[in-house]
């Protein structure tokens, strides 16, 4: 059976065996649904004014969902989180607004995180950036630790797609993903989420050396890459415009007539 992403199942865990997926035709429905709401929005709004839009649409939307699907809410935001980042919009906002309006609605906090989190990945979302935007809001709501933890740590067992070798250093092919959310874990989660993630990942022996990596020293990501090349850029406009501003200035005065004599005893 197709999941939500039209991949298979992978990418939705559900902890609790109570929990549920969608119909293709209820995942349709809600991909329809944030699809037309999003492409009302005036495309003459300024971006700020865009992104507010989408994000208000899809924390509507999100919590209408929480409200209607029961056991399988997990599902249907990440049904709501693949839709919105199919659309274009940006998936570390996504990922942050949903689960705040699935948790502020109701939601059990590890199991939206594992959704969502695996949601936005299979909608091609980087899933460092992911697993960043999901820390930061949990810390904005006070989400406990032990949800913040679980939840990612299930979205990187559920990312993993073979057992990861002796290596550390594999970020990119089929585990890259499990490893980015674990590397995030090391650079930016508070012990007490890492010591969550840690436990998940470790019953389960394909994925337990994501408990090391989680637990690594914090290394710069690929997310400070293109920081340092927007102030390189920023840099060199900035070098740009005072150039022109002192060619600007040395053409006029090499432009000026020369001073009006006003000594008599000029000749």
């Amino acid at each position: 059976m197709a999941g939500i992403f039209g991949v298979g199942t992978i990418g939705l865990v559900f902890p609790a065996a109570a929990q549920a997926q969608l119909t293709d035709a209820q995942t349709t429905a809600i991909a329809q649904q944030v699809d037309a709401a999003i492409a009302a929005i005036n495309p003459q709004l300024a971006p700020l004014a865009r992104d507010a839009a989408i994000a208000a649409i899809v924390a509507n939307i999100t919590a209408n969902v929480v409200a209607t699907y029961g056991a399988a809410v997990p599902a249907a935001v990440a049904a709501v989180t693949s839709a919105a980042i199919g659309t274009g919009a940006n998936p570390a906002v996504i990922t942050a607004v949903v689960i705040s309006a699935a948790v502020g609605a109701g939601a059990q906090p590890a199991a939206v995180i594992t959704n969502v989190t695996t949601a936005a990945v299979g909608a091609g979302a980087n899933a460092g950036t992911v697993a960043a935007a999901v820390i930061g809001i949990a810390t904005t709501l006070n989400i406990p630790a032990a949800a913040v933890g679980a939840g990612l740590g299930q979205a990187a067992a559920s990312l993993s797609q073979n057992a990861l070798s002796t290596t550390v250093t594999a970020m990119t092919g089929q585990n890259g993903a499990a490893v980015a959310i674990a590397q995030t874990i090391a650079n930016e989660a508070t012990a007490a989420i890492t010591q969550s993630f840690t436990t998940t990942v470790n019953t389960n022996a394909n994925t337990a050396l994501l408990a090391a990596i989680a637990m690594s020293t914090p290394q710069a990501t690929a997310q400070t890459a293109p920081a340092n090349q927007q102030q390189q850029v920023q840099n060199q406009q900035q070098n740009q415009q005072q150039n022109q501003q002192q060619n600007q200035q040395q053409n006029q005065n090499q432009n000026q007539p020369p001073p009006t004599c006003v000594n008599p005893s000029c000749t």
